[in-house]
């Protein structure tokens, strides 16, 4: 028995058409809204919290200096770990 999950991203939801938050505001009510596209309640409210005020453009910009903070800290992780081999490989010797 295997389950398939879609993940929805949140610019897809938030900005998809109208606005999450523009069409929860629009009457649409946001447990309806939620159904709808799939997620839960207190993930909307964390999207809108995250995302509430940022346009698409400041969200793609945001997702590239997130991932750029990924790379770097993974970077840092291998030069540390690297550093930590050769002090204690010249400490043997």
């Amino acid at each position: 028995f295997l389950l398939l999950y879609h993940r929805v991203h949140p610019p897809r939801v938030l900005l998809s058409g109208k606005p999450g938050a523009v069409q929860a505001e629009g009457g649409v009510s946001v447990p309806d809204l939620c159904r709808e596209h799939g997620i839960s309640n207190a993930t909307f409210y964390r999207w809108r919290a995250k995302y509430g005020g940022m346009d698409a453009s400041m969200i793609s910009q945001m997702k590239a200096l997130e991932e750029e903070n990924r790379r770097l800290k993974r970077m840092y992780a291998d030069l540390s770990m690297q550093t930590d081999i050769l002090k204690e490989a010249l400490g043997k010797k």
